[in-house]
């Protein structure tokens, strides 16, 4: 029998908890007690059951709305984005996104892995920033589904973590592999004087996979969590860290060319950022396969721009011109 990946085991789990969690309800409204409430150890994370007899009283006398709020784990979510912004624009306005910026650190900066480290300070901001707000939805259903466990907290910090961590590998290979390209360019003087060139190729590379039939194989898949989560009662919190993961490589294979090109323009214009954010919140909506082709025929076409004269919109790509 084939191996089952880790994002399939982890969904499957969650399809269990889902099953669980309905059972526990029915049993509340036909007035018998849910599932009773385990916790032991079991493989590298603590297990976790689901309910209680109080639990269940008290879930089917209380306002469902209110206790969601109360219990969601990831309540904090928007304020993140709001101050994540706040410091990207305060960033941008004094100049310090340029600072930790992934060419300044390569050339101007201290040894590389300080370098890496800095940049990914920068790159976390940016990511809270620009991605989570695509990805809300998948944290709500997650915050749902395991609001009647008994470390919910605990789980919804593991999912996040493992979100995260996509995106912080992304951005660790992003700047690695363009180290590497800015010791490329160094050997080439004609496209050293000519960086918007670099730029205009990553544009075009993000608005021709936008029009590809890739755009709609790859991604969009976290509106349906809660249908793939269903009888076994416990969830560990590696489980959800998985799921975390699925969730983060699930959004990286739909938007890596648009983070792609986050990662070359950094925190030096805000208004590329806001750009890019709202055009990854499309990709997660309903009307995500019909914006595509015109999402990639919009940043086709700012790539001839910056392409043929990157001195009329010098402001989106600082240095570039």
């Amino acid at each position: 029998m084939a191996a089952e990946s880790p994002g399939h085991g982890a969904v499957r789990l969650l399809d269990r908890l889902v099953t669980a969690r309905a059972g526990s309800r029915r049993a509340v409204k036909a007035g018998g007690p849910g599932p009773k409430r385990r916790g032991s150890s079991e493989g590298c994370g603590e297990v976790i059951g689901i309910g209680s007899d109080a639990d269940a009283g008290a879930l089917g006398s209380s306002n469902p709305i209110h206790e969601a709020q109360r219990h969601n784990p990831f309540a904090f979510l928007p304020w993140a984005i709001a101050g994540a912004w706040a410091l990207a624009i305060l960033a941008w306005a004094k100049g310090w996104g340029h600072t930790l910026g992934h060419d300044h650190l390569i050339e101007h900066g201290p040894a590389l892995w300080v370098a890496l480290g800095l940049f990914l300070m920068g790159w976390q901001v940016m990511v809270v920033a620009m991605m989570l707000p695509s990805s809300l939805p998948a944290f709500r259903s997650f915050g749902g589904l395991t609001i009647d466990l008994r470390d919910h907290r605990r789980l919804g910090v593991a999912f996040l973590a493992g979100y995260m961590a996509v995106w912080t590998g992304f951005g660790s290979l992003a700047f690695l592999g363009d180290v590497a390209f800015h010791q490329f360019v160094d050997r080439s003087p004609w496209l050293a004087t000519r960086p918007w060139l670099i730029v205009g190729s990553v544009l075009v590379g993000a608005g021709v996979f936008e029009l590809s039939p890739l755009a709609g194989l790859c991604g969009r898949r976290s509106d349906r969590m809660p249908g793939r989560l269903g009888g076994h009662h416990r969830l560990v919190t590696s489980d959800a860290m998985r799921l975390g993961l699925d969730h983060g490589l699930e959004r990286l294979s739909r938007c890596w060319p648009l983070m792609l090109v986050s990662f070359a323009v950094g925190m030096g214009s805000a208004v590329w950022m806001v750009a890019l954010t709202l055009l990854m919140v499309v990709q997660e909506g309903e009307g995500a396969r019909p914006a595509a082709p015109l999402m990639g025929t919009a940043l086709l076409a700012v790539a001839g721009l910056v392409i043929a004269h990157p001195g009329w919109i010098p402001s989106l790509f600082p240095g570039a011109a």
